[in-house]
């Protein structure tokens, strides 16, 4: 056992993947590159060695003009935020990809149809990103080494953040200490705007730290404190005790985010922003909550219980508690309780289902493309909402409903037109 404390000197280098095009490529040939979910479909034109399918592929990465004026692409990377945070190179038929922010991962997938043998392979990661910000760069740790199962973590000065590597449920620690004095965060925000609000994006790396601890001690000392700390504890039995908190860095986001598996759990809080569970999936199990103060009855505390949550006994001597959870028992000498109000559905996720079905009925394609747009949006907001908004099932029935009717429209029209064309031919 030995005990390591958090420093973030680490050297950032950037994340460097490459794609390499192989076989024989043909005019008609896609390529989808997809990051997060959103896809560039990109269409080969009459350049079709590798070498020019490679530069093709640089050039929609970049938004930059296409050399081949017969090739095509249903979007450019430029105006795709998470592309944009990429640069492409290419030589012969190798595509580099870098991130532009060293220390920061991205992930991105590919596939193509082609008519021949042609084929695009990768991505292949050339250079890991780490850096400063990485929980398992050893040059983070004192004693240069990433802390292992029993050891002891401390974090006590500093402002330097722990946003990647943050899977590490493997760890069990004999303790975790964040006091007061480190001012850093820990995790990411749901939503990304390191490029600034107009260029934000659901976060789509992990953002919180998974990692188990006996026990858990937030705030202590003097300073003022983090604003995120995002914590999944697992399913080891821990004890929390947090102190203090240093303001929430996101409006309506509490400072200590906390979720664990099936683990049972003893939680005590003098003071501090505390959310535990309040977003959509997350679960947590307290045996013993106890609440209280240490100057201000009713404002050193404010805790939000989300539905994830399953408590045996709260015992509150002070701070306001907003419960929205499972509760056997509550033993309230001071402060005060909040019920949370009832999740409502989703108004967007309502109009995709009905758009979805009206897409079949009375407004064939329209209603298909209504219920696509609004059931992507519903599912965003429903995620964003901290589990104030539900009806996530609508909004995937109204999805599935809305890209099946556009496909089938779709194939109607190659149907029509075809026989249309056929038509028009014998007629002449």
């Amino acid at each position: 056992m030995a005990t390591r404390n958090w420093l973030g000197d680490a050297l950032a280098v950037a994340n460097v993947q490459t794609l390499t095009m192989t076989g024989t490529w043909a005019n008609g040939d896609t390529i989808t590159l997809t990051i997060n979910g959103k896809a560039i479909v990109i269409t080969v034109g009459d350049d079709v060695t590798t070498t020019e399918v490679a530069l093709l592929v640089k050039e929609v990465f970049n938004g930059t003009t296409l050399t081949d004026a017969t090739a095509s692409s249903d979007n450019t990377g430029n105006l795709v935020p998470e592309f944009n945070e990429i640069a492409a190179t290419s030589a012969v038929a190798v595509v580099t990809l870098t991130h532009d922010t060293k220390g920061e991962p991205f992930t991105i997938s590919q596939s193509s149809v082609t008519a021949g043998t042609g084929a695009i392979t990768g991505p292949t990661e050339v250079t890991a990103a780490t850096g400063p910000n990485h929980f398992d760069d050893a040059d983070n740790w004192s004693g240069s080494a990433v802390p292992v199962s029993t050891d002891d973590v401390v974090l006590d000065h500093g402002s330097v953040p722990i946003k990647h590597a943050l899977d590490q449920n493997a760890i069990t620690l004999t303790s975790l200490t964040i006091e007061m004095g480190y001012t850093g965060f820990i995790g990411l925000p749901e939503t990304n705007i390191d490029a600034g609000s107009t260029a934000s994006y659901s976060e789509y790396r992990e953002t919180v730290l998974k990692i188990s601890a006996t026990t858990i001690t937030i705030g202590g000392g003097s300073g003022n404190g983090s604003g995120r700390i995002k914590l999944d504890t697992g399913t080891v039995n821990t004890t929390i005790n947090c102190f203090g908190t240093g303001q929430a860095l996101e409006t309506g986001v509490p400072s200590f985010l906390w979720n664990s598996g099936t683990a049972t759990n003893n939680v005590n809080i003098l003071k501090g922003s505390v959310g535990v569970a309040i977003f959509a999936g997350d679960i947590a199990t307290i045996t013993n909550l106890r609440v209280g103060k240490i100057t201000s009855t009713i404002g050193d505390v404010t805790l939000r219980c989300g539905s994830g949550l399953t408590i045996t006994n709260v015992t509150m001597g002070g701070g306001t508690v907003e419960l929205d959870s499972a509760t056997t028992l509550i033993d309230m000498t001071d402060g005060q309780t909040q019920l949370a109000a009832p999740a409502r559905t989703s108004p967007m996720a309502i109009v995709a289902l009905v758009a979805g079905i009206s897409g079949w009925t009375f407004f064939p394609v329209i209603g298909g493309v209504i219920a696509v747009i609004t059931g992507h949006f519903a599912k965003d907001e429903i995620r964003k909402s901290q589990g104030q908004l539900e009806g996530d099932s609508l909004a995937t029935a109204g999805l599935v409903l809305g890209y099946a009717c556009l496909v089938v429209a779709f194939l109607v029209a190659i149907l029509f037109f075809g026989i249309f064309g056929v038509s028009v031919s014998v007629t002449r």
